[in-house]
């Protein structure tokens, strides 16, 4: 579910912003380019919902990196633009789907240019059904009664 999940992250930005083409998951390496995003998974949890689904509860912060002005600094008209487009495709769908077709609710939404970047905080929300294990039927009942 966490692939799945920061795949459909992946595809929003690919979506929305196709200019950028070039996203860290792990790290950001020494000497990066720019602009590019970052996403990492920031923080997880899970619960049962009943007998035959589980909900995950996933937390993924997004960076971008804008491009470079005249002088090697940040272009803050890139960081305004894209922060703006990114809160407008969150803000538009209620939820983002993954290429594997898994479906993600977007439980909130937090952020926007600070500093040299674009931070936005994603909480996304899936449901996967859960494995039960499976028993043999009783076929025939015996009764053997002794006594009076």
């Amino acid at each position: 579910m966490f692939r799945s999940s920061l795949d459909a992250i992946r595809r929003l930005l690919k979506d929305t912003i196709p200019e950028v083409t070039t996203t860290y998951v792990n790290t950001v390496p020494d000497g990066f380019k720019q602009p590019s995003f970052f996403v990492q998974l920031a923080t997880h949890s899970g619960e049962f919902l009943n007998l035959n689904y589980r909900q995950q509860r996933m937390t993924w912060q997004i960076v971008y990196f804008p491009k470079l002005a005249r002088g090697q600094e940040p272009d803050a008209f890139d960081q305004i633009d894209v922060s703006d487009r990114l809160m407008t495709a969150l803000q538009e769908s209620p939820a983002l789907k993954a290429p594997d077709g898994a479906v993600y609710t977007i439980a909130s939404i937090d952020g926007g240019p600070r500093d040299e970047e674009v931070y936005i905080t994603v909480v996304l929300e899936g449901q996967a059904n859960r494995q039960l294990p499976e028993y043999d039927t009783m076929q025939e009942v015996h009764l053997d009664q002794e006594g009076g």
